[in-house]
């Protein structure tokens, strides 16, 4: 039996009255992308945790201003081919060990270099000094002053072919026999040979003093036309402004290397088959150092 009361005579019916019904889950229409997925919330890494890569299409952070990265530190235990110092003490060393680690090919060079020499000397006295038979006092004079010349010029040009294998040892290429013998740039190496042979003749002439003095400045000249190709009266002005600008460090080396020749030279002149390449080893050295060049050490 319903318990509802009937509507008064005259009111309409109610419609009956249905309980609400739960709301039903959302359904895409057919074909349409479903939504992507709600982010997934991590927990916070640990202390110490690897942080994860770059999302996909994302990046690195670009290198820093200024061309890049900067170049790696040098390995442990040796110095900064840049951070060098260039004075007089650390040229001879230099020379010294250098010469050591390349004992081989120098020798050879040099004894190839001697016997050169001795056949030169050969020719001069049992030939040519047959055939232009000097003449009194000034044909005796003449003879000496072209002898004096040719030696010299042998000289220039042993000292140029060192001076190759000095630089190359400094920039830490392969030292080789051959590369003592290159003749590139040799016109200006004979040109200036001749020059500062005058030169020094005259210094000479005047008292000894300035001879040295020639000596001393031009020093450099050899190793400005073989690693530049300057001329010679070129390699000649920069040699002198090197020395100029350098007075206290250079005068030093001089002096230093002045005494291990000599030395070298006591030594029945085997001595010298050392001291000349490592004088021109550290002269290599102090070169480059003076216009602040990198050397392999």
């Amino acid at each position: 039996m319903s318990d509802a009361t009937p509507p008064p005579p005259g009111e309409p019916t109610p419609e009956p009255t249905t309980p609400p019904s739960e709301p039903q889950p959302y359904t895409p229409p057919a074909g349409a992308t479903p939504p992507p997925p709600p982010a997934a919330a991590y927990p916070p890494p640990d202390s110490g945790a690897v942080p994860p890569p770059p999302a996909a299409g994302g990046s690195y952070p670009p290198p820093p201003p200024g061309g890049g990265y900067p170049p790696a530190p040098p390995a442990a235990g040796r110095p900064d081919p840049n951070s060098v110092p260039a004075d007089a003490v650390g040229a001879l060393q230099y020379g010294w060990q250098k010469f050591l680690a390349n004992a081989g090919a120098i020798i050879v060079a040099i004894i190839i270099y001697v016997l050169a020499l001795i056949i030169i000397d050969a020719i001069w006295y049992f030939i040519v000094r047959a055939i232009v038979s000097p003449g009194g006092l000034f044909g005796s004079l003449f003879l000496s002053a072209l002898g004096t010349v040719v030696y010299v010029l042998v000289f220039y040009i042993v000292e140029a072919g060192i001076a190759r294998g000095a630089l190359a040892i400094t920039d830490g290429r392969q030292l080789t026999t051959q590369l003592f013998f290159t003749t590139d740039q040799m016109g200006n190496v004979i040109l200036a040979g001749l020059i500062l042979a005058v030169l020094t003749a005259v210094g000479t002439f005047l008292c000894v003093i300035p001879g040295l003095l020639v000596w001393f400045f031009a020093q450099f000249t050899i190793l400005f036309i073989v690693d530049r190709g300057q001329s010679a009266t070129q390699a000649i002005g920069s040699s002198f402004r090197m020395v100029s600008d350098n007075l206290g460090v250079v005068v030093l080396f001089f002096i230093l290397a002045l005494v291990a020749f000599i030395i070298g030279a006591c030594l029945i002149c085997i001595g010298l088959f050392i001291a000349f390449p490592v004088i021109e080893i550290g002269r290599a050295f102090l070169y480059r150092r003076l216009q602040n060049q990198p050397v392999t050490v």
